[in-house]
């Protein structure tokens, strides 16, 4: 049986194709999509050196790794059963050396809890080739790396343009191109399965009208409370100019660029296209949207602004912070997030749902797992001191 060790890596489109469409999922959900970097620079910044160091202490006090004979000697000989075919121990060692970080995590626990572990590994696996086969019978899977880069280049013309302009300008920083990208990635195999599972997914929920504009809408009305927002939010629009160079020239200069933004935007000008067109912010892919947050998610200077701008109003004078000089709009906030600013969000969680469900449903009619995983050992009762003589 052909394994795939999907679950267990971290290699499916994380160079690209999953990052773009994880912004896209958070812009819909009215994330902020920098919000989580401005917190996580309020941190306190570290060098380069007390990285490494730390690292590298971290690395000394981790459990060493499991060794492949001591889970061997755990393990049945066919671990379980796909559809009737046999699972093999050989075939989860096998995946199980090619991912030191399955290793080092089953290297951290031990008895009842690596059994587990191994078990919940071995359906991992088992449940890929499970799908994988579905989707083959369907005719989803792509036969070789020209069909998966044919489909890798139709997701990405899928995505809006200023989103697939971002994923470009990101390979290009990364000395790329996108013909690299298409080119390397689709001769990965699992990435021609996660392709199949993608088609697999999109395929189900349609058929089942899960995931439909009309249903997330009706799951939008039903759970309003999750998207009324507490009032102390804030939401807001900006245009990052970043200097060009760490000198005083170049923070001049930026300041400058951003004044004059102030000024084209003053003279009527739309802001969102000038945020497409200027800033140095992912959120310029959603016109400088930041959606909505708390103060304490961005730098203080950026939320002190924000809150003493009156709403709907452009701050006249740029706003200074580690990131370089923000052009920001305070936006109105609402009782509650908008549908359409959730929808995408909503369909993709709809569909999820639904995909669990069927996961777990194959498990249970298809997937067999021989693994037992021992009680755990009741401790010793204390035995009572005897009692003193009289």
């Amino acid at each position: 049986m052909k394994k795939f060790t999907l679950l267990l890596t971290a290699a499916a489109l994380s160079a690209g194709v999953a990052f773009a469409q994880e912004e896209q999922a958070a812009a819909a959900a009215a994330a902020a999509t920098d919000a989580a970097a401005g917190a996580a620079q309020q941190t306190q910044q570290i060098t380069q050196e007390q990285l490494q160091a730390l690292l590298a202490q971290m690395q000394q006090n981790a459990p060493a790794p499991a060794k492949i004979e001591d889970i061997k000697a755990m393990l049945p000989e066919v671990i379980g059963t796909v559809r009737g075919e046999n699972f093999t121990r050989d075939e989860l060692l096998k995946a199980l050396e090619e991912n030191p970080n399955a290793l080092a995590m089953l290297g951290r626990v031990e008895g009842a809890d690596r059994a587990q572990m191994l078990k919940d590994m071995a359906d991992e696996l088992m449940t890929m080739n499970l799908l994988e086969k579905i989707a083959d019978e369907k005719g989803l899977l792509p036969k070789d790396a020209a069909a998966a880069k044919a489909a890798l280049q139709e997701e990405i013309n899928a995505m809006p343009e200023e989103m697939k302009a971002a994923f470009e300008d990101q390979l290009k920083a990364q000395g790329s191109t996108l013909d690299k990208f298409l080119d390397e990635w689709s001769n990965k195999e699992e990435i021609r399965l996660n392709l199949a599972l993608d088609k697999l997914m999109k395929q189900m929920t349609s058929e089942a009208n899960v995931n439909t504009d009309e249903a997330a809408k009706k799951y939008y009305d039903e759970n309003i409370k999750d998207f009324t927002l507490d009032g102390t939010e804030l939401a807001a629009s900006h245009i990052l100019i970043t200097p060009e160079a760490d000198t005083p020239e170049a923070d001049e200069a930026a300041k400058k660029a951003a004044e004059d933004v102030i000024k084209r935007i003053q003279a009527g000008e739309n802001f969102e296209d000038i945020a497409k067109e200027l800033s140095a912010c992912p959120s310029k892919a959603q016109g400088g949207d930041l959606g909505y947050f708390r103060a304490e998610q961005m730098v203080p200077e950026f939320s002190a602004a924000v809150v003493m701008a009156e709403e709907g109003k452009l701050i006249e004078t740029p706003v200074k912070t580690q990131f370089g000089y923000h052009v920001i709009r305070r936006n109105a906030l609402p009782k509650a997030v908008p549908f359409e600013k959730v929808k995408d969000a909503i369909k993709n969680q709809l569909a999820a749902k639904f995909m669990q469900s069927y996961v777990e449903s194959l498990q249970k009619s298809d997937i067999v797992n021989n693994i037992t995983v021992p009680a755990e050992e009741a401790a010793p009762a204390e035995t009572a001191a005897p009692a003193e003589a009289k």
